[in-house]
């Protein structure tokens, strides 16, 4: 080709930055959907997850010590008498 290229050069570098500013601008409609919730709903996931466990460890940990109460008192009674 030769110099005069007709503005192919020039469209060609208009499609590009409009394709770049179409993309960005779908990134930051992403971005603040997300925002506007809050957390992403990964986050919330993991953490109402850990939640979870972190209850259940408790209510194990409570039923061990009640049975370690039990046998104390049991043993203290036991003296006792």
């Amino acid at each position: 080709m030769g110099y005069n290229r007709s503005g192919q050069r020039r469209k060609q570098r208009l499609r590009r930055n409009k394709r770049e500013t179409m993309r960005l601008e779908a990134k930051a409609a992403v971005q603040a959907a997300e925002d506007a919730k809050g957390m992403p709903t990964k986050v919330v996931e993991k953490v109402k997850g850990l939640a979870k466990e972190a209850t259940i460890l408790a209510k194990q940990a409570v039923g061990k010590v009640e049975d370690a109460v039990q046998k104390v008192v049991k043993k203290v009674k036991g003296q006792a008498e």
